[in-house]
């Protein structure tokens, strides 16, 4: 016989965690094209990435398909309801400026994943012609005061590419 907890017992029980407000926008032009596709992530892709990319042989290393296969790899294992995408209106042609520089996407993220950290991780995209993805740590450890601001900009993509990438570090949203 399953004994269920009362109502007592299961609220002192929650945590005080609630659902974090999230804003992205793309502010980079340049792109392929301007859908950047993403989900978000219970855990840290980087190291798997990196640990993989090391695997390769040489000549796959600067194959930019193969590349984008293996950052993307995490990506496939959840639902399609759980992908998403923004329009980088940045690289949108004719787009208007006022639109590129406001226009972004607002969503809320439900349950905080294992240590209360999650991570906004969009799909290899081009960019130059060369494969770039933006990976951003949101953390959900403390109650939220404001809504989570991230930029998806020049400054802060992953150059997926052995040497072209500065030492690409995840940022704390």
């Amino acid at each position: 016989m399953q004994v269920r907890p009362s109502s007592e017992q299961a609220e002192n029980s929650l945590t005080s965690w609630s659902p974090y407000i999230v804003s992205i926008r793309a502010t980079v032009s340049d792109l392929d094209s301007p859908l950047i596709p993403f989900v978000v992530l219970k855990h840290d892709p980087l190291p798997g990435f990196a640990s993989q990319r090391e695997g390769l042989q040489h000549k796959q290393k600067n194959d930019a398909e193969v590349i984008r296969e293996i950052w993307n790899k995490p990506l496939t294992t959840l639902p399609c309801d759980q992908h998403f995408f923004l329009i980088a209106w940045s690289a949108f042609p004719g787009a208007s400026p006022q639109v590129a520089s406001i226009a972004g996407l607002t969503f809320g993220i439900a349950t905080p994943g294992p240590h209360y950290r999650r991570w906004i991780t969009t799909r290899a995209v081009g960019y130059r012609g060369e494969p770039v993805a933006w990976c951003e740590m949101v953390d959900m450890s403390s109650s939220q005061e404001e809504i989570i601001e991230i930029l998806f900009t020049e400054k802060r993509m992953i150059r997926l590419l052995p040497g072209r990438a500065s030492e690409n570090k995840f940022r704390v949203a």
